[in-house]
């Protein structure tokens, strides 16, 4: 069940030319889901990403957590404050759908980010430098424009994502009876 659409990609992570026009729907969509299934399972593992999606269903577009769903679900998908477990101060986990709240020409807008995004957009900008050719990798050329290396904006969005991977990590951690008794073992997960 997807949960990414071209909403999420603004500002730092802004990913250009997703309008309907530009680029095909269903190539965006298909690379989204793919990196949305293996952002998850190195967040969670299989075994807990499979316990939660059978927590969730759609509804107006949106993916929920079911009316029926314990509170850890709903904890774990929106996100909970909690006390941490070595420091006993208090945290925030912002769970995987969060709305920022931003003001913009004294207006409140609320803009949707998750974890999730991050991930997609750091797999996207290693992937979309270069083209695949018969004879080899190839960086399209562009005229009255400068091609830059992109390695600041991909690391920190992925500095981002590890920042939100050891939270959730805390959070799971401070609620390991909660979820199943669960052991993540996030070092090896994500390579770090």
């Amino acid at each position: 069940m997807l949960i990414l659409d071209r909403t999420y990609f603004y500002g730092d992570i802004h990913l250009p030319n997703l309008d309907e026009k530009a680029v095909s729907l269903t190539q965006v969509d298909l690379l989204l889901s793919k990196w949305e299934k293996e952002a998850f399972t190195i967040l969670l593992g299989v075994d807990l990403y499979d316990e939660l999606q059978s927590h969730l269903i759609k509804s107006d577009g949106k993916v929920v957590v079911k009316e029926d769903s314990e509170q850890k679900w709903k904890d774990l998908w929106h996100g909970a404050t909690f006390n941490g477990c070595k420091c006993g101060c208090k945290k925030r986990w912002k769970g995987f759908v969060s709305y920022d709240e931003v003001l913009y020409n004294g207006k409140t807008h609320f803009r949707k980010s998750s974890p999730i995004a991050y991930y997609a957009y750091f797999m996207h900008s290693l992937y979309s430098n270069t083209n695949t050719t018969g004879t080899g990798e190839q960086a399209p050329k562009t005229k009255n424009s400068k091609w830059l290396n992109n390695v600041r904006k991909r690391t920190s969005a992925w500095n981002r994502f590890v920042t939100e991977q050891r939270t959730l990590e805390c959070f799971i951690k401070c609620n390991f009876c909660n979820y199943c008794g669960k052991h993540l073992d996030f070092k090896t997960t994500m390579g770090i």
